[in-house]
């Protein structure tokens, strides 16, 4: 019978007594696939004898010569009578994993959670997330598709796979799938794109945040005497004048310039950048008035380890883009090059290579550090390979795409072994915790240089914070636990070991003990040297986690429907989703949105005409609880608060030709009197 089962040949006394009959098609070991007919003729056996199919469907998908593994469940009928179980484990080579789903009759699932619930346990998460990515659209496919999709809504010749335009973040998520975000990287980009994917692999959305089209500076009403071939002449000489050396500036073999305007003070700032490593970068401003012009930086001297790494960003651009073997060319220079800062000191220390056999390749590398950091999407913004025992490291920063609020982590990988050996992550945009040369040398270097240097506070600080600040906050983690501030804590130092003793009987001590390279080797919470409760006007100065719990889903709808600023949300959405002690509405009697914008731009000052036009940057609506009256609310622009200004709204007009022009107009609250 083509080795399937002749359901007619079963006795009557086993189908009396039998409640399920289980069936394996397409089979192992026997290697048949059923036809059509058969599934009919069992479903129409199970429901004559009230059995239970249970159809076990691991092999559907291992099929060959032109023959087809089907679901049970795709035939009229089978969900009444029966239920499938799927297995991970061949199609996706999942053996070992114990991973496999059942789908059908809801009863009969239902029935069978209760039984398993009882003889056995859930299977371990990882297990679980690697299934859920393994039935995931495919990577490449999701991307290419939604990229598709993007054009086919807004033009097939958006250039978005390049990458000197548009910044790409692929993203997969529980709740959407894929989604796609093209970030426009050049200055006159008037929008980005975005697009999702469910889990049926169907395009749910694809929309454009346009943000309009920067006014210039002529319909801002500015004019300039000057061209830009005119401030590029003015600022060669000036910097040739003012240093006493003959740079070459003007030859396009050697430097090339660019120049963009100012309008406070009008003038042009002028850029010079050098092609070769002989010379350094040049900047100056001339001004549009006068023509005098102001030296803002000038490497023109010979070339030291201190200035070896900008002289070759300028000719091979970010570390990013070099190769190894630039790298391996600036370690064997350096050593021979004098050095007066910390960062040429560096320099001479790092024993850069060139990549050779037997090491991971770069790729390989940033995979796995990608991986063991737990970055999903990101940008690599240096690597390099340096020589180390036992074994070459390569050095990676990265900058994330994905949910995580870290700004920057840099992460070491052994090139042999493929294990990480260190990992920082730390908000640089808030504050420089570590230096900028840390990308490009081994912690131990340049922390080494530092206890020789300074000595162990420092290190000891950063120790602290990275063992005990919460890394996952949305703000410098400096705010969390301000270990740099003497009015927590007090630093002791013996030898290499730094006791943080607090100020304060609410904050525990800290002790750190440094080996002789820096390297923090025990970082221990001790009982607090505080015997008085902290005041609060120092309480109220660290962040409360509390202002940052939102609700993540209504967040993620609204973002479909308004769009990603939350400013531009209306007001009841904005108090939906970030708590009403957050974000409120007008109550009755106050000033609306309109009405407050509306006021604002009355009161626009003469030297700001136009802003109003240009772009209102959008409004939300927060209110103060500390010291003010509940009926009051304050119109604003950003998170940040006022102290000063505690009574009102306050609308932001902002330059779209400048933002870092713009007018703040406060209003208070029933409207009955403004200022600027």
């Amino acid at each position: 019978n083509d080795y399937l089962p002749k359901l007619d040949d079963i006795p009557a006394e086993i189908l009396n007594r039998a409640r399920f009959i289980v069936v394996n098609n397409p089979g192992n070991p026997l290697c048949q696939a059923a036809p059509d007919s058969f599934y009919e003729e069992l479903i129409e056996f199970a429901q004559e004898h009230d059995l239970i199919v249970v159809h076990d469907n691991a092999y559907a998908d291992i099929v060959f010569g032109g023959r087809e593994g089907k679901s049970f469940l795709s035939f009229p009928g089978a969900k009444e009578v029966g239920v499938e179980f799927y297995s991970l484990s061949k199609t996706f080579d999942y053996t070992g994993a114990r991973m496999s789903f059942l789908v059908g009759n809801a009863e009969i699932i239902r029935k069978f959670r209760t039984i398993r619930s009882q003889i056995d346990y859930g299977i371990f998460y990882p297990v679980q997330y690697g299934a859920i990515a393994a039935l995931a659209l495919p990577e490449e496919e999701a991307k290419d598709r939604l990229m598709m999709a993007i054009r086919n809504k807004y033009g097939s010749d958006l250039p978005l796979d390049d990458k000197t335009m548009y910044a790409t973040s692929l993203n997969y998520s529980s709740e959407t799938d894929w989604t796609l975000t093209c970030h426009p990287r050049t200055e006159g980009a008037e929008a980005y794109y975005e697009a999702c994917l469910d889990k049926a692999g169907n395009i749910v959305d694809v929309r454009s945040i346009d943000y309009g089209r920067p006014q210039t500076l002529e319909e801002a009403g500015y004019t300039y005497t000057l061209t830009e071939e005119e401030a590029v002449c003015l600022a060669a000489e000036g910097i040739r004048s003012q240093t006493g050396c003959d740079v070459p500036l003007e030859d396009p073999e050697k430097y090339h310039s660019f120049a963009y305007r100012e309008t406070s003070p009008m003038g042009w700032n002028v850029n010079f950048i050098s092609h070769t490593a002989d010379w350094g970068k040049c900047s100056a401003f001339v001004d549009d008035a006068t023509h005098e012009v102001t030296v803002a930086g000038a490497d023109v001297n010979g070339i030291t380890a201190d200035n070896i790494l900008a002289r070759y960003r300028s000719r091979y651009g970010w570390y990013d883009e070099w190769d190894t073997t630039v790298w391996a060319d600036i370690a064997g220079q350096a050593v021979n090059l004098p050095a007066e800062l910390m960062e040429g000191r560096i320099v001479k220390a790092t024993p850069w290579i060139a990549w050779r056999e037997g090491l991971l390749t770069r790729d390989e590398a940033e995979e796995r550090a990608f991986r063991l950091a737990g970055v999903k999407m990101g940008d690599v913004n240096c690597a390099c390979l340096i020589d180390a025992e036992p074994n070459p490291v390569w050095k990676f920063r990265i900058l994330p795409w994905d949910e995580s609020y870290q700004d920057s982590i840099v992460v070491e990988i052994d090139s042999v072994t493929g294990e990480m050996t260190d990992l920082d992550m730390y908000k640089s945009d808030y504050q420089d915790l570590e230096p900028s040369f840390h990308m490009i040398t081994l912690h131990r270097i340049w922390a080494r240089m530092e206890l020789e240097e300074n000595g162990p506070l420092y290190l000891a600080r950063l120790a602290v914070l990275k063992r005990f600040a919460d890394m996952g906050l949305d703000m410098p983690e400096v705010y969390d636990l301000p270990i740099f501030d003497m009015r927590y804590w007090n630093p002791e130092i013996q030898g290499l070991v730094v006791r943080f003793r607090s100020q304060w009987k609410d904050l525990p001590d800290y002790e750190v003990e440094l080996d002789e390279n820096g390297v923090a080797i025990r970082t221990e919470e001790k009982e607090s040297s505080g015997t008085e409760p902290l005041p609060a006007e120092l309480d109220r100065e660290c962040i409360d986690e509390s202002l940052y719990m939102i609700d993540s889903q209504e967040m993620a709808n609204a973002q479909q429907t308004y769009g990603l600023n939350d400013y531009t949300w209306p007001l009841e959405v904005q108090a939906a989703v970030f708590g009403a002690e957050n974000r409120t509405v007008p109550r009755e009697g106050e000033m609306t949105r309109e009405e407050a914008v509306a006021f604002a731009e009355s009161r626009l000052p003469a030297e700001a005409a136009g802003y109003a036009e240009k772009r209102t940057v959008g409004v939300l609506c927060q209110r103060l609880d500390e010291g003010l009256p509940t009926e009051k609310l304050r119109w604003m622009i950003t998170f940040m608060a006022d102290p000063q200004i505690k009574d009102g709204w306050r609308v932001t007009f902002q330059d779209a030709s400048n933002p870092d022009h713009e007018y703040s107009i406060i209003v208070n609250a029933p409207g009955d009197t403004g200022n600027g």
